[in-house]
């Protein structure tokens, strides 16, 4: 490993962005974190659901081509994540995203990220302080979704990423700010009869788009991923219904190789090829979850996450409250805590919250 990866390497391990993994496991990683984590408040409380649940202001962090299909003309979503609490401070994950509909079948999206991963002191192999960075990454979209019939939607997104590891020379490189564009396409599916009741479906390819550096020479891959989701809601009477659902995702990114040749070829992967040698990975993810709605004012929400080892081995279960009042709503989510000691996730006892507006 050069100082170069040795240095990005060290800040992403004291931010604890990747997960452990035994020295003989076939890692998958991927720069820009901040685009793998879910900020929405309401989809945290269902195990991260989102690709084919109901639409609201939150639909591109998952699946853009359900806006259209809102019931307000135009929405705002506001969500804040105290990051890691049970093994750092300082951390925290904000995000807000709105859309406008024109008109039945078109909408216009917009959303920022901002994630702020607090004081890092970055050191060299012998453990001695280099210097005190401060992790930033934001990133901003703006997407474009239309409905192609009364059931089936489609959805664009274009997003800027701005990442910044540390700045300034470092044991002789001299880093800068990593930035990179990248594209959502999604289609969503809405069964749902007269009454509210029946199946939606979802699919997205998310985060498709440049390499990103922090210095002179190679660059990585961002965390491009492919999901499928299925959601069903029951009417039970006027004023109840349960929607319940299930998310299925992988990335599509190349597992680092532990040989130095495949290395050099490893690097060497056009965008389009990363994508394909990325089917070779073991990297998934899954989501259960599920939504009570009393008369639309009340919600209870639960679920369950887990990813495979090679995606990061992340597992929890998940809790979240809603209390919606004509145009504002107030959510919650609560991640439980799993494992103990030194196998607890570091996702344990996090929280979001969330604020919505219609319009």
């Amino acid at each position: 490993m050069n100082k170069s990866h040795f240095i990005k390497s060290s800040i992403a391990l004291a931010c604890l962005l990747s997960v452990l993994t035994s020295a003989s496991a076939q890692v998958v990683t991927a720069a820009a974190s901040s685009l793998r984590i879910d900020p929405d408040t309401r989809s945290g409380g269902m195990g991260n659901l989102g690709l084919a649940t109901s639409p609201d202001a939150q639909s591109g962090l998952f699946n853009l081509a359900k806006t259209p299909f809102t019931e307000a003309r135009s929405g705002l979503g506001l969500n804040y994540t105290p990051w890691l609490t049970n093994l750092a401070s300082g951390m925290y994950f904000a995000e807000a995203a709105g859309y406008h509909r024109f008109d039945t079948l078109q909408a216009l999206s917009a959303a920022v990220r901002f994630f702020n991963l607090g004081d890092v002191e970055v050191t060299d192999y012998s453990g001695t302080h280099l210097q005190t960075a401060h992790p930033r990454e934001y990133s901003a979209e703006l997407g474009y979704s239309r409905k192609l019939s009364e059931r089936l939607g489609i959805g664009v997104t274009f997003r800027y990423l701005n990442s910044s590891l540390v700045s300034g020379n470092v044991n002789g490189t001299d880093y800068h700010t990593g930035t990179a564009v990248c594209a959502d396409l999604s289609l969503y599916y809405q069964g749902l009869d007269a009454d509210g009741q029946g199946l939606s479906a979802g699919f997205a390819l998310s985060n498709l788009g440049t390499k990103v550096g922090y210095s002179e020479g190679e660059k990585d891959f961002l965390p491009a991923h492919m999901g499928l989701g299925l959601a069903y809601t029951f009417v039970l009477d006027e004023d109840n219904r349960i929607q319940a659902g299930v998310d299925a995702g992988k990335l599509l990114v190349p597992a680092v190789p532990a040989d130095s040749a495949a290395l050099v070829r490893y690097h060497a992967y056009g965008i389009p090829q990363s994508w394909v040698h990325g089917f070779d990975n073991s990297a998934y993810n899954f989501s259960i979850g599920a939504e009570y709605a009393f008369q639309r004012l009340f919600f209870v929400r639960a679920g369950y996450y887990k990813e495979t080892a090679d995606a990061g081995g992340q597992h929890y279960l998940t809790a979240g409250l809603g209390l919606h009042y004509k145009s504002a709503g107030l959510d919650f989510s609560y991640i439980a805590p799993q494992g103990s000691g030194a196998t607890q996730s570091p996702m344990s006892n996090s929280v979001k919250f969330g604020v919505s507006f219609d319009f």
